[in-house]
């Protein structure tokens, strides 16, 4: 038997630059990344049949690394703009922002129980080509915070945009 393909997504505006799979249970998730700064998560417990989750926005460069960890509903990506973000899969949500590279980040692990991320970097202006190991302790209520606070800003620029229109028309 020949290897055919099934389908095709075309969801990034740009190439993309890495995939990532995790299974959980009867759940799986495929990331993508790629060079138009964003990430996306999909559902991919129906193969092959996919089903666009989340676009993942926040890097300022190009996203080209990414990895799930294996304990909980999270996900790292590495970008261009020397930063790693790590993501709660079932929201979208930013959890947290780990700087230290000078140079892109382009490889992303957790160690197998999910106690640390190791990611790589390239040289850049600053020949950084290196190796750095992170904690992975974060608050579970974080992103539900950061999901509300990102609705409350939303819903107050919808009140003041309200209220302006509402006192230009006395």
């Amino acid at each position: 038997k020949t290897h055919e393909r099934i389908t095709s997504y075309t969801k990034h505006a740009a190439d993309i630059t890495s995939l990532a799979m995790k299974k959980n249970g009867n759940r799986t998730w495929l990331i993508s990344t790629s060079q138009d700064k964003t990430a996306i998560l999909w559902d991919a417990s129906d193969l092959p049949n996919l089903r666009l989750l989340h676009r993942l926005t926040g890097h300022t460069g190009a996203v080209i690394s990414s990895a799930f960890h294996p304990n909980e509903n999270r996900v790292a990506t590495g970008s261009r703009d020397c930063t790693i973000k790590i993501w709660d899969i079932e929201t979208g949500a930013e959890m947290a922002t780990l700087r230290g590279h000078i140079g892109a980040v382009t490889d992303l692990a957790f160690s197998p129980d999910g106690k640390s991320l190791t990611s790589t970097s390239s040289g850049h202006e600053g020949n950084d080509n290196s190796i750095k190991l992170w904690e992975t302790k974060w608050d579970p209520g974080l992103a539900k915070l950061r999901q509300q606070a990102k609705q409350e800003v939303r819903r107050n620029k919808a009140e003041a945009a309200q209220e302006k229109a509402s006192s230009k028309s006395q």
